[in-house]
């Protein structure tokens, strides 16, 4: 793993793969990369391009590693609008795979189409990095009584030939430190 220089990755390191085979078609999508265990991968680790986050491990091999894509309907991520603040659940409905879907959202009123989508901060990925952009606010509410807006993913998921694991440098630490809260 290399440390990579940008501010946005602080306290994260990454190593380059590339994308062996990759759906977008199914409602359950996943990619197989060329990394794995003795690449020192691991599960949970998240996986992102230059675009944006792509998704995260769920298995590995000594050689290879299989990613749970964004494109996955058991794929969430907690997500903010970066101008607002306001945040969400990122959830992919299973139709087309240049959009995503981002709900729990208790309002909409100061979400404009344009608006940039990124990461909170977690375990697995850094925090401000790009998910989409905001197509346009949903008048409608869900049963539960938040709102849905359409998210255009910035990658481009049929063209993925290359991608970056992501490992956070702390977890470990993080971990021992949230077990201790917990208890």
């Amino acid at each position: 793993f290399k440390i990579l220089f940008s501010a946005i990755l602080y306290g994260f390191s990454y190593c380059s793969a590339n994308v062996l085979n990759n759906s977008v078609n199914k409602e359950d999508n996943v990619l197989i990369i060329n990394k794995g265990e003795r690449g020192g991968l691991s599960t949970d680790m998240g996986v992102i391009s230059p675009q944006g986050i792509v998704g995260i491990i769920t298995d590995v091999s000594p050689n290879f590693a299989i990613v749970k894509s964004v494109l996955n309907t058991e794929f969430t991520i907690a997500a903010k609008i970066k101008r607002t603040g306001e945040t969400g659940v990122l959830e992919w409905n299973g139709k087309n795979y240049k959009y995503a879907q981002l709900s729990d959202l208790t309002s909409v009123e100061d979400i404009k189409k344009g608006d940039t989508l990124v990461t909170q901060y977690s375990m697995i990925f850094p925090a401000n990095y790009p998910i989409g952009i905001i197509e346009g606010n949903s008048s409608e509410q869900a049963i539960s009584g938040y709102h849905i807006v359409q998210v255009r993913l910035l990658n481009d998921f049929n063209k993925l030939n290359y991608v970056y694991v992501v490992k956070n440098n702390y977890s470990e630490e993080l971990k021992i430190l949230q077990k201790g809260a917990d208890n």
